[in-house]
């Protein structure tokens, strides 16, 4: 009885053809799935340095205010900043899905000017981000929240591009009172 291995070797070939196509293509990450606020207040930050001179200062606790006006600009003052929107930033290929966009016009009462505002919000509750908000005049807007056995936090952030950047933070501890602490920078 007469037998051929060349269908095997055939069939074997093929099987290494298509193993050897699927390995060589190289897919690229997709990373730019929504606005990077980590790498714009990054850039933000770099052009703060070098224009602005000062800040006022206004910090509440639970209804106590506290103002200190034109303090010179120290660099350290933006290490929250970038902090803060390092965290909200949700331009990552874990979040992919988790957001949905949409826009809608504001109009801003000084100059009277319209402002598209692109609105990322989850029904995800275990995202820390819970909508982000991009200003089509640079300004951003975010609430981050976080809760578990030991404590609960809710922040809203807000940059005001080139004018303004201000914290709204409500804390609250296991067997403690919830902190109120608003604190507001604002540029010249």
């Amino acid at each position: 009885m007469y037998y051929c291995k060349w269908p095997i070797y055939f069939l074997l070939l093929i099987a290494i053809m298509l193993g050897l196509a699927a390995c060589s293509k190289s897919e690229k990450p997709i990373h730019n799935f929504y606005f990077d606020t980590a790498a714009y207040m990054d850039e933000e930050i770099k052009e703060l340095n070098t224009s602005i001179q000062s800040f006022n200062n206004t910090i509440e606790l639970n209804g106590q205010s506290e103002s200190r006006i034109q303090i010179p600009l120290d660099s350290s003052i933006f290490k929250e900043m970038q902090s803060l929107f390092k965290q909200t930033n949700i331009n990552s290929a874990v979040f992919q899905g988790e957001y949905e966009i949409d826009t809608f016009w504001i109009q801003d009462p000084s100059s009277r000017q319209n402002i598209e505002v692109w609105n990322y919000t989850t029904e995800n509750e275990d995202l820390t981000v819970k909508w982000l908000q991009v200003y089509s005049d640079g300004s951003l807007k975010a609430s981050l929240s976080q809760e578990n056995f030991l404590f609960s936090y809710e922040k809203e952030i807000y940059y005001e591009k080139s004018k303004k950047f201000s914290v709204l933070t409500w804390q609250k501890t296991l067997g403690r009172d919830t902190l109120n602490i608003f604190n507001s920078l604002e540029f010249f």
